[in-house]
């Protein structure tokens, strides 16, 4: 699963009618919980994106949540959500990412 493009269509021949939207869609059913998009509606407050991902973000999902994807290393399904969490507050900063163990080979090697 770490090698699959999980924003991406499941047919990538249809990669190119795409567009920025359903990307968004599947990044919001995989990491943004309803606290998450709360916390990114309010950081955007009065932009005209608002209105379109709160229509985004009310689409039913199909995908299970990657944070309770058992079938994912938990080292790196911590990481990812870290990184994609939809809430500032709670995303990792670089600093924070780098620290991971994750990347202790990296580090350490």
């Amino acid at each position: 699963m770490e090698e699959d493009l999980i924003f991406g269509p499941d047919d990538l021949s249809m990669l190119d009618r795409w567009g920025e939207t359903e990307v968004l869609a599947r990044q919001i059913s995989y990491f943004a919980d309803e606290a998450a998009v709360e916390a990114m509606l309010r950081h955007l407050h009065d932009s005209p994106f608002v209105g379109q991902l709160e229509q985004i973000a009310a689409r039913p999902s199909r995908r299970e949540p990657f944070a309770t994807r058992a079938d994912l290393d938990p080292g790196f399904r911590d990481l990812m959500c870290g990184l994609m969490d939809f809430d500032l507050n709670r995303r990792l900063t670089v600093t924070e990412a780098l620290a991971h163990p994750r990347f202790a080979d990296a580090r350490d090697g």
